[in-house]
């Protein structure tokens, strides 16, 4: 087994499941490559909560004693610039946290910064089971007319504490924060995506000055559809789904319900569940259902471990996104933003 070493840079609440990530790839799978932690850096002193992993304030003592194979950016997207062109300097591959900046100048300036270095975009749901069962099953509804697409949560819903997220230096609210994932998510099973249309608002301007929830019309080169987001959506369920719908059915996904697709066949008029076998989850690197520890860290662990494997063999690996998918969703919330 060959292990690669990473760095975390940022920590703070997404930045644990980019380390539980290490955790649970190296128990829970026999793989070729597994990633080990070995350094933490934030903007302030802090003792590391991970018994032999040292906590950083500085990337170049970072990078002299922890020997990182690749960098994990979770600080907050406007302050990523540095990281980027120390990581550039250093040709230190870098897996980033999305979205991967706060406007669309800064997101051109960290790819023309990373150039030709090895890049990956923490957009997890890519990884769900049940995406490449929908990728791989469009034939069953014929050619596709629409989609429908929802990222709506009620986190923002009730008053809770101001933090940088809420702020108009974070370049952008619910589009920025989920949006980004579901646009993606349907470029990658639709294929590049073009703005045609939009609309965004604030329903607590006393408590937020980027947008909380919005809508986008969007095409694709297979059809156009919709996507929904939301910070401020009561939901019962997960609030997370995509549908396409085509001239015989439909195929439906619950983001988190990553084993299944759901397909409408209009002829029988019956819904039919397509579940990820075996060999499918071993081709992704993502637990079976009795291993799961749930579906956002699973989805994250399986991001990590295709791009360490990606760094180990240097065999190209379409599911994994980089610096230039980060771009090219940035560009199209550049639109409505």
């Amino acid at each position: 087994m060959k292990t690669l070493n990473y760095a975390i840079a940022g920590f703070g609440a997404v930045a644990r499941n980019h380390a539980m990530a290490a955790y649970q790839g190296a128990l829970q799978f026999e793989h070729e490559v597994v990633p080990v932690l070995t350094g933490l850096m934030s903007r302030t002193p802090k003792e590391s909560p991970l018994p032999g992993v040292k906590h950083y304030t500085d990337l170049n003592l970072l990078l002299q004693e922890a020997k990182p194979d690749f960098l994990s950016l979770c600080m907050p997207h406007h302050l990523r610039r540095d990281a980027v062109f120390f990581a550039a300097q250093h040709e230190l591959p870098i897996y980033c946290e999305k979205p991967l900046a706060h406007d669309l100048t800064a997101a051109e300036e960290l790819v023309t910064l990373a150039g030709e270095l090895p890049t990956a975009m923490a957009f997890e749901y890519r990884f769900s089971p049940a995406v490449t069962l929908m990728k791989r099953n469009l034939h069953l509804i014929g050619d596709l007319i629409d989609f429908k697409a929802y990222f709506l949560h009620d986190s923002y819903l009730l008053p809770r504490p101001r933090t940088w997220r809420m702020t108009a230096e974070n370049g952008g609210g619910a589009l920025l924060d989920l949006g980004v994932h579901m646009l993606d998510l349907l470029a990658y099973l639709l294929g590049p995506l073009h703005y045609l249309g939009g609309e965004k608002g604030i329903q607590f301007p006393e408590r937020n000055e980027v947008d909380e929830f919005g809508r986008m019309e969007l095409a694709s080169p297979l059809c156009t559809g919709t996507l929904e987001v939301s910070r401020i959506h009561a939901t019962e369920g997960s609030g997370k789904t995509v549908t396409l719908y085509g001239e015989r059915g439909n195929l439906s996904i619950d983001l988190e319900r990553p084993y299944e697709l759901r397909h409408y066949d209009l002829a029988s008029r019956q819904t039919t569940l397509l579940r990820a076998d075996n060999g499918l989850l071993a081709e992704l690197m993502y637990p079976a259902p009795r291993n799961t520890m749930g579906f956002y860290q699973d989805a994250h662990t399986c991001s990590i471990l295709h791009f360490a494997r990606f760094l180990y063999t240097g065999e190209e690996d379409p599911l994994i996104p980089t610096f230039r998918d980060g771009l090219a969703a940035q560009k199209l919330l550049a639109e409505i933003l």
